[in-house]
């Protein structure tokens, strides 16, 4: 269709400017683009000076913008595109000042009462905060600021999507039973008050501490199912020993024997609950026998057994950083011997952890599958983005 004749037709050009030699323009020039002025100036600039080469750089030192008080540190963060805002933060309280150092959200009560020891790290509208006895998230939405410690979601059975560790592997537990409110009874000296509102995992599946009793008997709740215990008859038991891992050759039913008593084997399971088929071969470490009878019994004590990784009682990561949208934390712990490897899952999604112990943070982490926290003890995988604080991690017990 032609254009009328009264139509002005405009097209659109793109100039390479290389020459800002007059600086800054005024005002009264801007439209004026035919203007040798205009094509050898910048619209605006602050604290910088023009080169022999024509181009702006920036002035050394600094200009007055605001005070600040006892703050530690300023932190910048973006929350959305073309924001920028200053985190500061006091002994006691914690400023959120825009680009003019204006204040516009303070929060009076905070977890720390010492700076110092605080850590920040961005992640576009959320922001986390830590130290070695928190860990909280600061999120932006909409213009309005909310600061709430951090939690994982709740997945399907009721579990927390949290990450785990056995830092008590010298003790083990037992559940007087797999479903409701029952008591666990630790092998020694274990529990103490701070345990009640934390949860425990015993071969995997999650109890919720509801009452302390004492250094060894603790009250709490099952989440979710926990595994059973089977004695299992075997052909001859010559082939097994207490703590040898059994698999059964065709339900793939997993287990860790406790005890022996004659050719009964007393195991508790780790994986298929129905344990293993009658006639089916149990295969150990040193050679396999057939089951010709099977018994479910009470829960044994097993030492596959753990506890979350940050918590009150344990304590939170002293540093973090974001790469990727991930976030390693490190220092959960002191002290270290010895260092391993091991591989979660054989896909491409696989999570490759990397366990360290005593005065030195984890080396490497390579996770293409979503944020991570790592620690000088082990590697986790947390998502920072979608609609929650965090989403399901890697909780798989080592």
């Amino acid at each position: 269709m032609p254009l009328p004749a009264s139509a002005v037709v405009s097209r659109k050009q793109a100039f390479t400017q290389r020459d800002f030699s007059l600086g800054v323009l005024n005002e009264d020039f801007l439209e004026g683009d035919d203007l040798e002025a205009r094509q050898k100036s910048m619209r605006s600039g602050l604290n910088i000076r023009i080169t022999s080469s024509r181009t702006p750089k920036g002035r050394p030192g600094l200009f007055y913008r605001s005070d600040i008080g006892t703050a530690e540190d300023v932190i910048e963060i973006r929350p959305a595109t073309g924001m920028a805002f200053g985190l500061v933060i006091k002994d006691t309280s914690l400023d959120i000042i825009d680009a003019g150092a204006n204040v516009v959200q303070t929060f009076a009560s905070v977890p720390w009462t010492d700076a110092t020891g605080v850590w920040v790290e961005s992640f576009r509208e959320r922001t986390v905060i830590g130290s070695a006895g928190f860990l909280y998230i600061l999120t932006y939405t909409a213009g309005t600021w909310s600061l709430a410690p951090w939690t994982f979601q709740t997945i399907a059975g009721g579990e927390m999507a949290q990450p785990y560790w056995a830092y008590r592997q010298d003790v083990t537990i037992r559940p007087s039973a797999v479903t409701g409110n029952i008591t666990l009874t630790a092998s020694g000296a274990l529990w103490s008050a701070a345990y009640v509102g934390q949860r425990v995992r015993y071969g995997g599946r999650e109890i919720q501490i509801t009452a302390y009793t004492s250094p060894t008997v603790v009250n709490g709740t099952v989440i979710s199912r926990l595994p059973p215990s089977y004695d299992l008859t075997v052909a001859s038991s010559a082939s097994f020993r207490v703590g040898d891992a059994v698999v059964g050759k065709n339900t793939n039913f997993q287990g860790i024997i406790i005890a022996i008593a004659g050719n009964v084997l007393s195991v508790a399971t780790l994986e298929f609950f129905d344990g293993p088929d009658i006639n089916e071969s149990l295969s150990g470490p040193s050679g396999s026998a057939n089951v010709s009878a099977k018994a479910a019994i009470a829960p044994l004590t097993s030492p596959i057994w753990d506890e979350p990784l940050m918590s009150p009682l344990r304590g939170y990561p002293r540093a973090g950083a974001s790469a990727k949208a991930a976030l390693p934390s490190s220092t959960f712990r002191s002290s270290t011997i010895w260092s391993r490897s091991r591989r979660l899952g054989t896909s491409q999604t696989s999570l490759l952890v990397r366990e360290t112990m005593m005065r030195s943070p984890a080396r490497w982490v390579r996770t293409p599958l979503g944020s991570c926290t790592s620690s000088t003890l082990a590697t986790y995988c947390c998502s920072l983005t979608g609609a929650s604080t965090s989403s399901p991690c890697v909780t798989r017990a080592f």
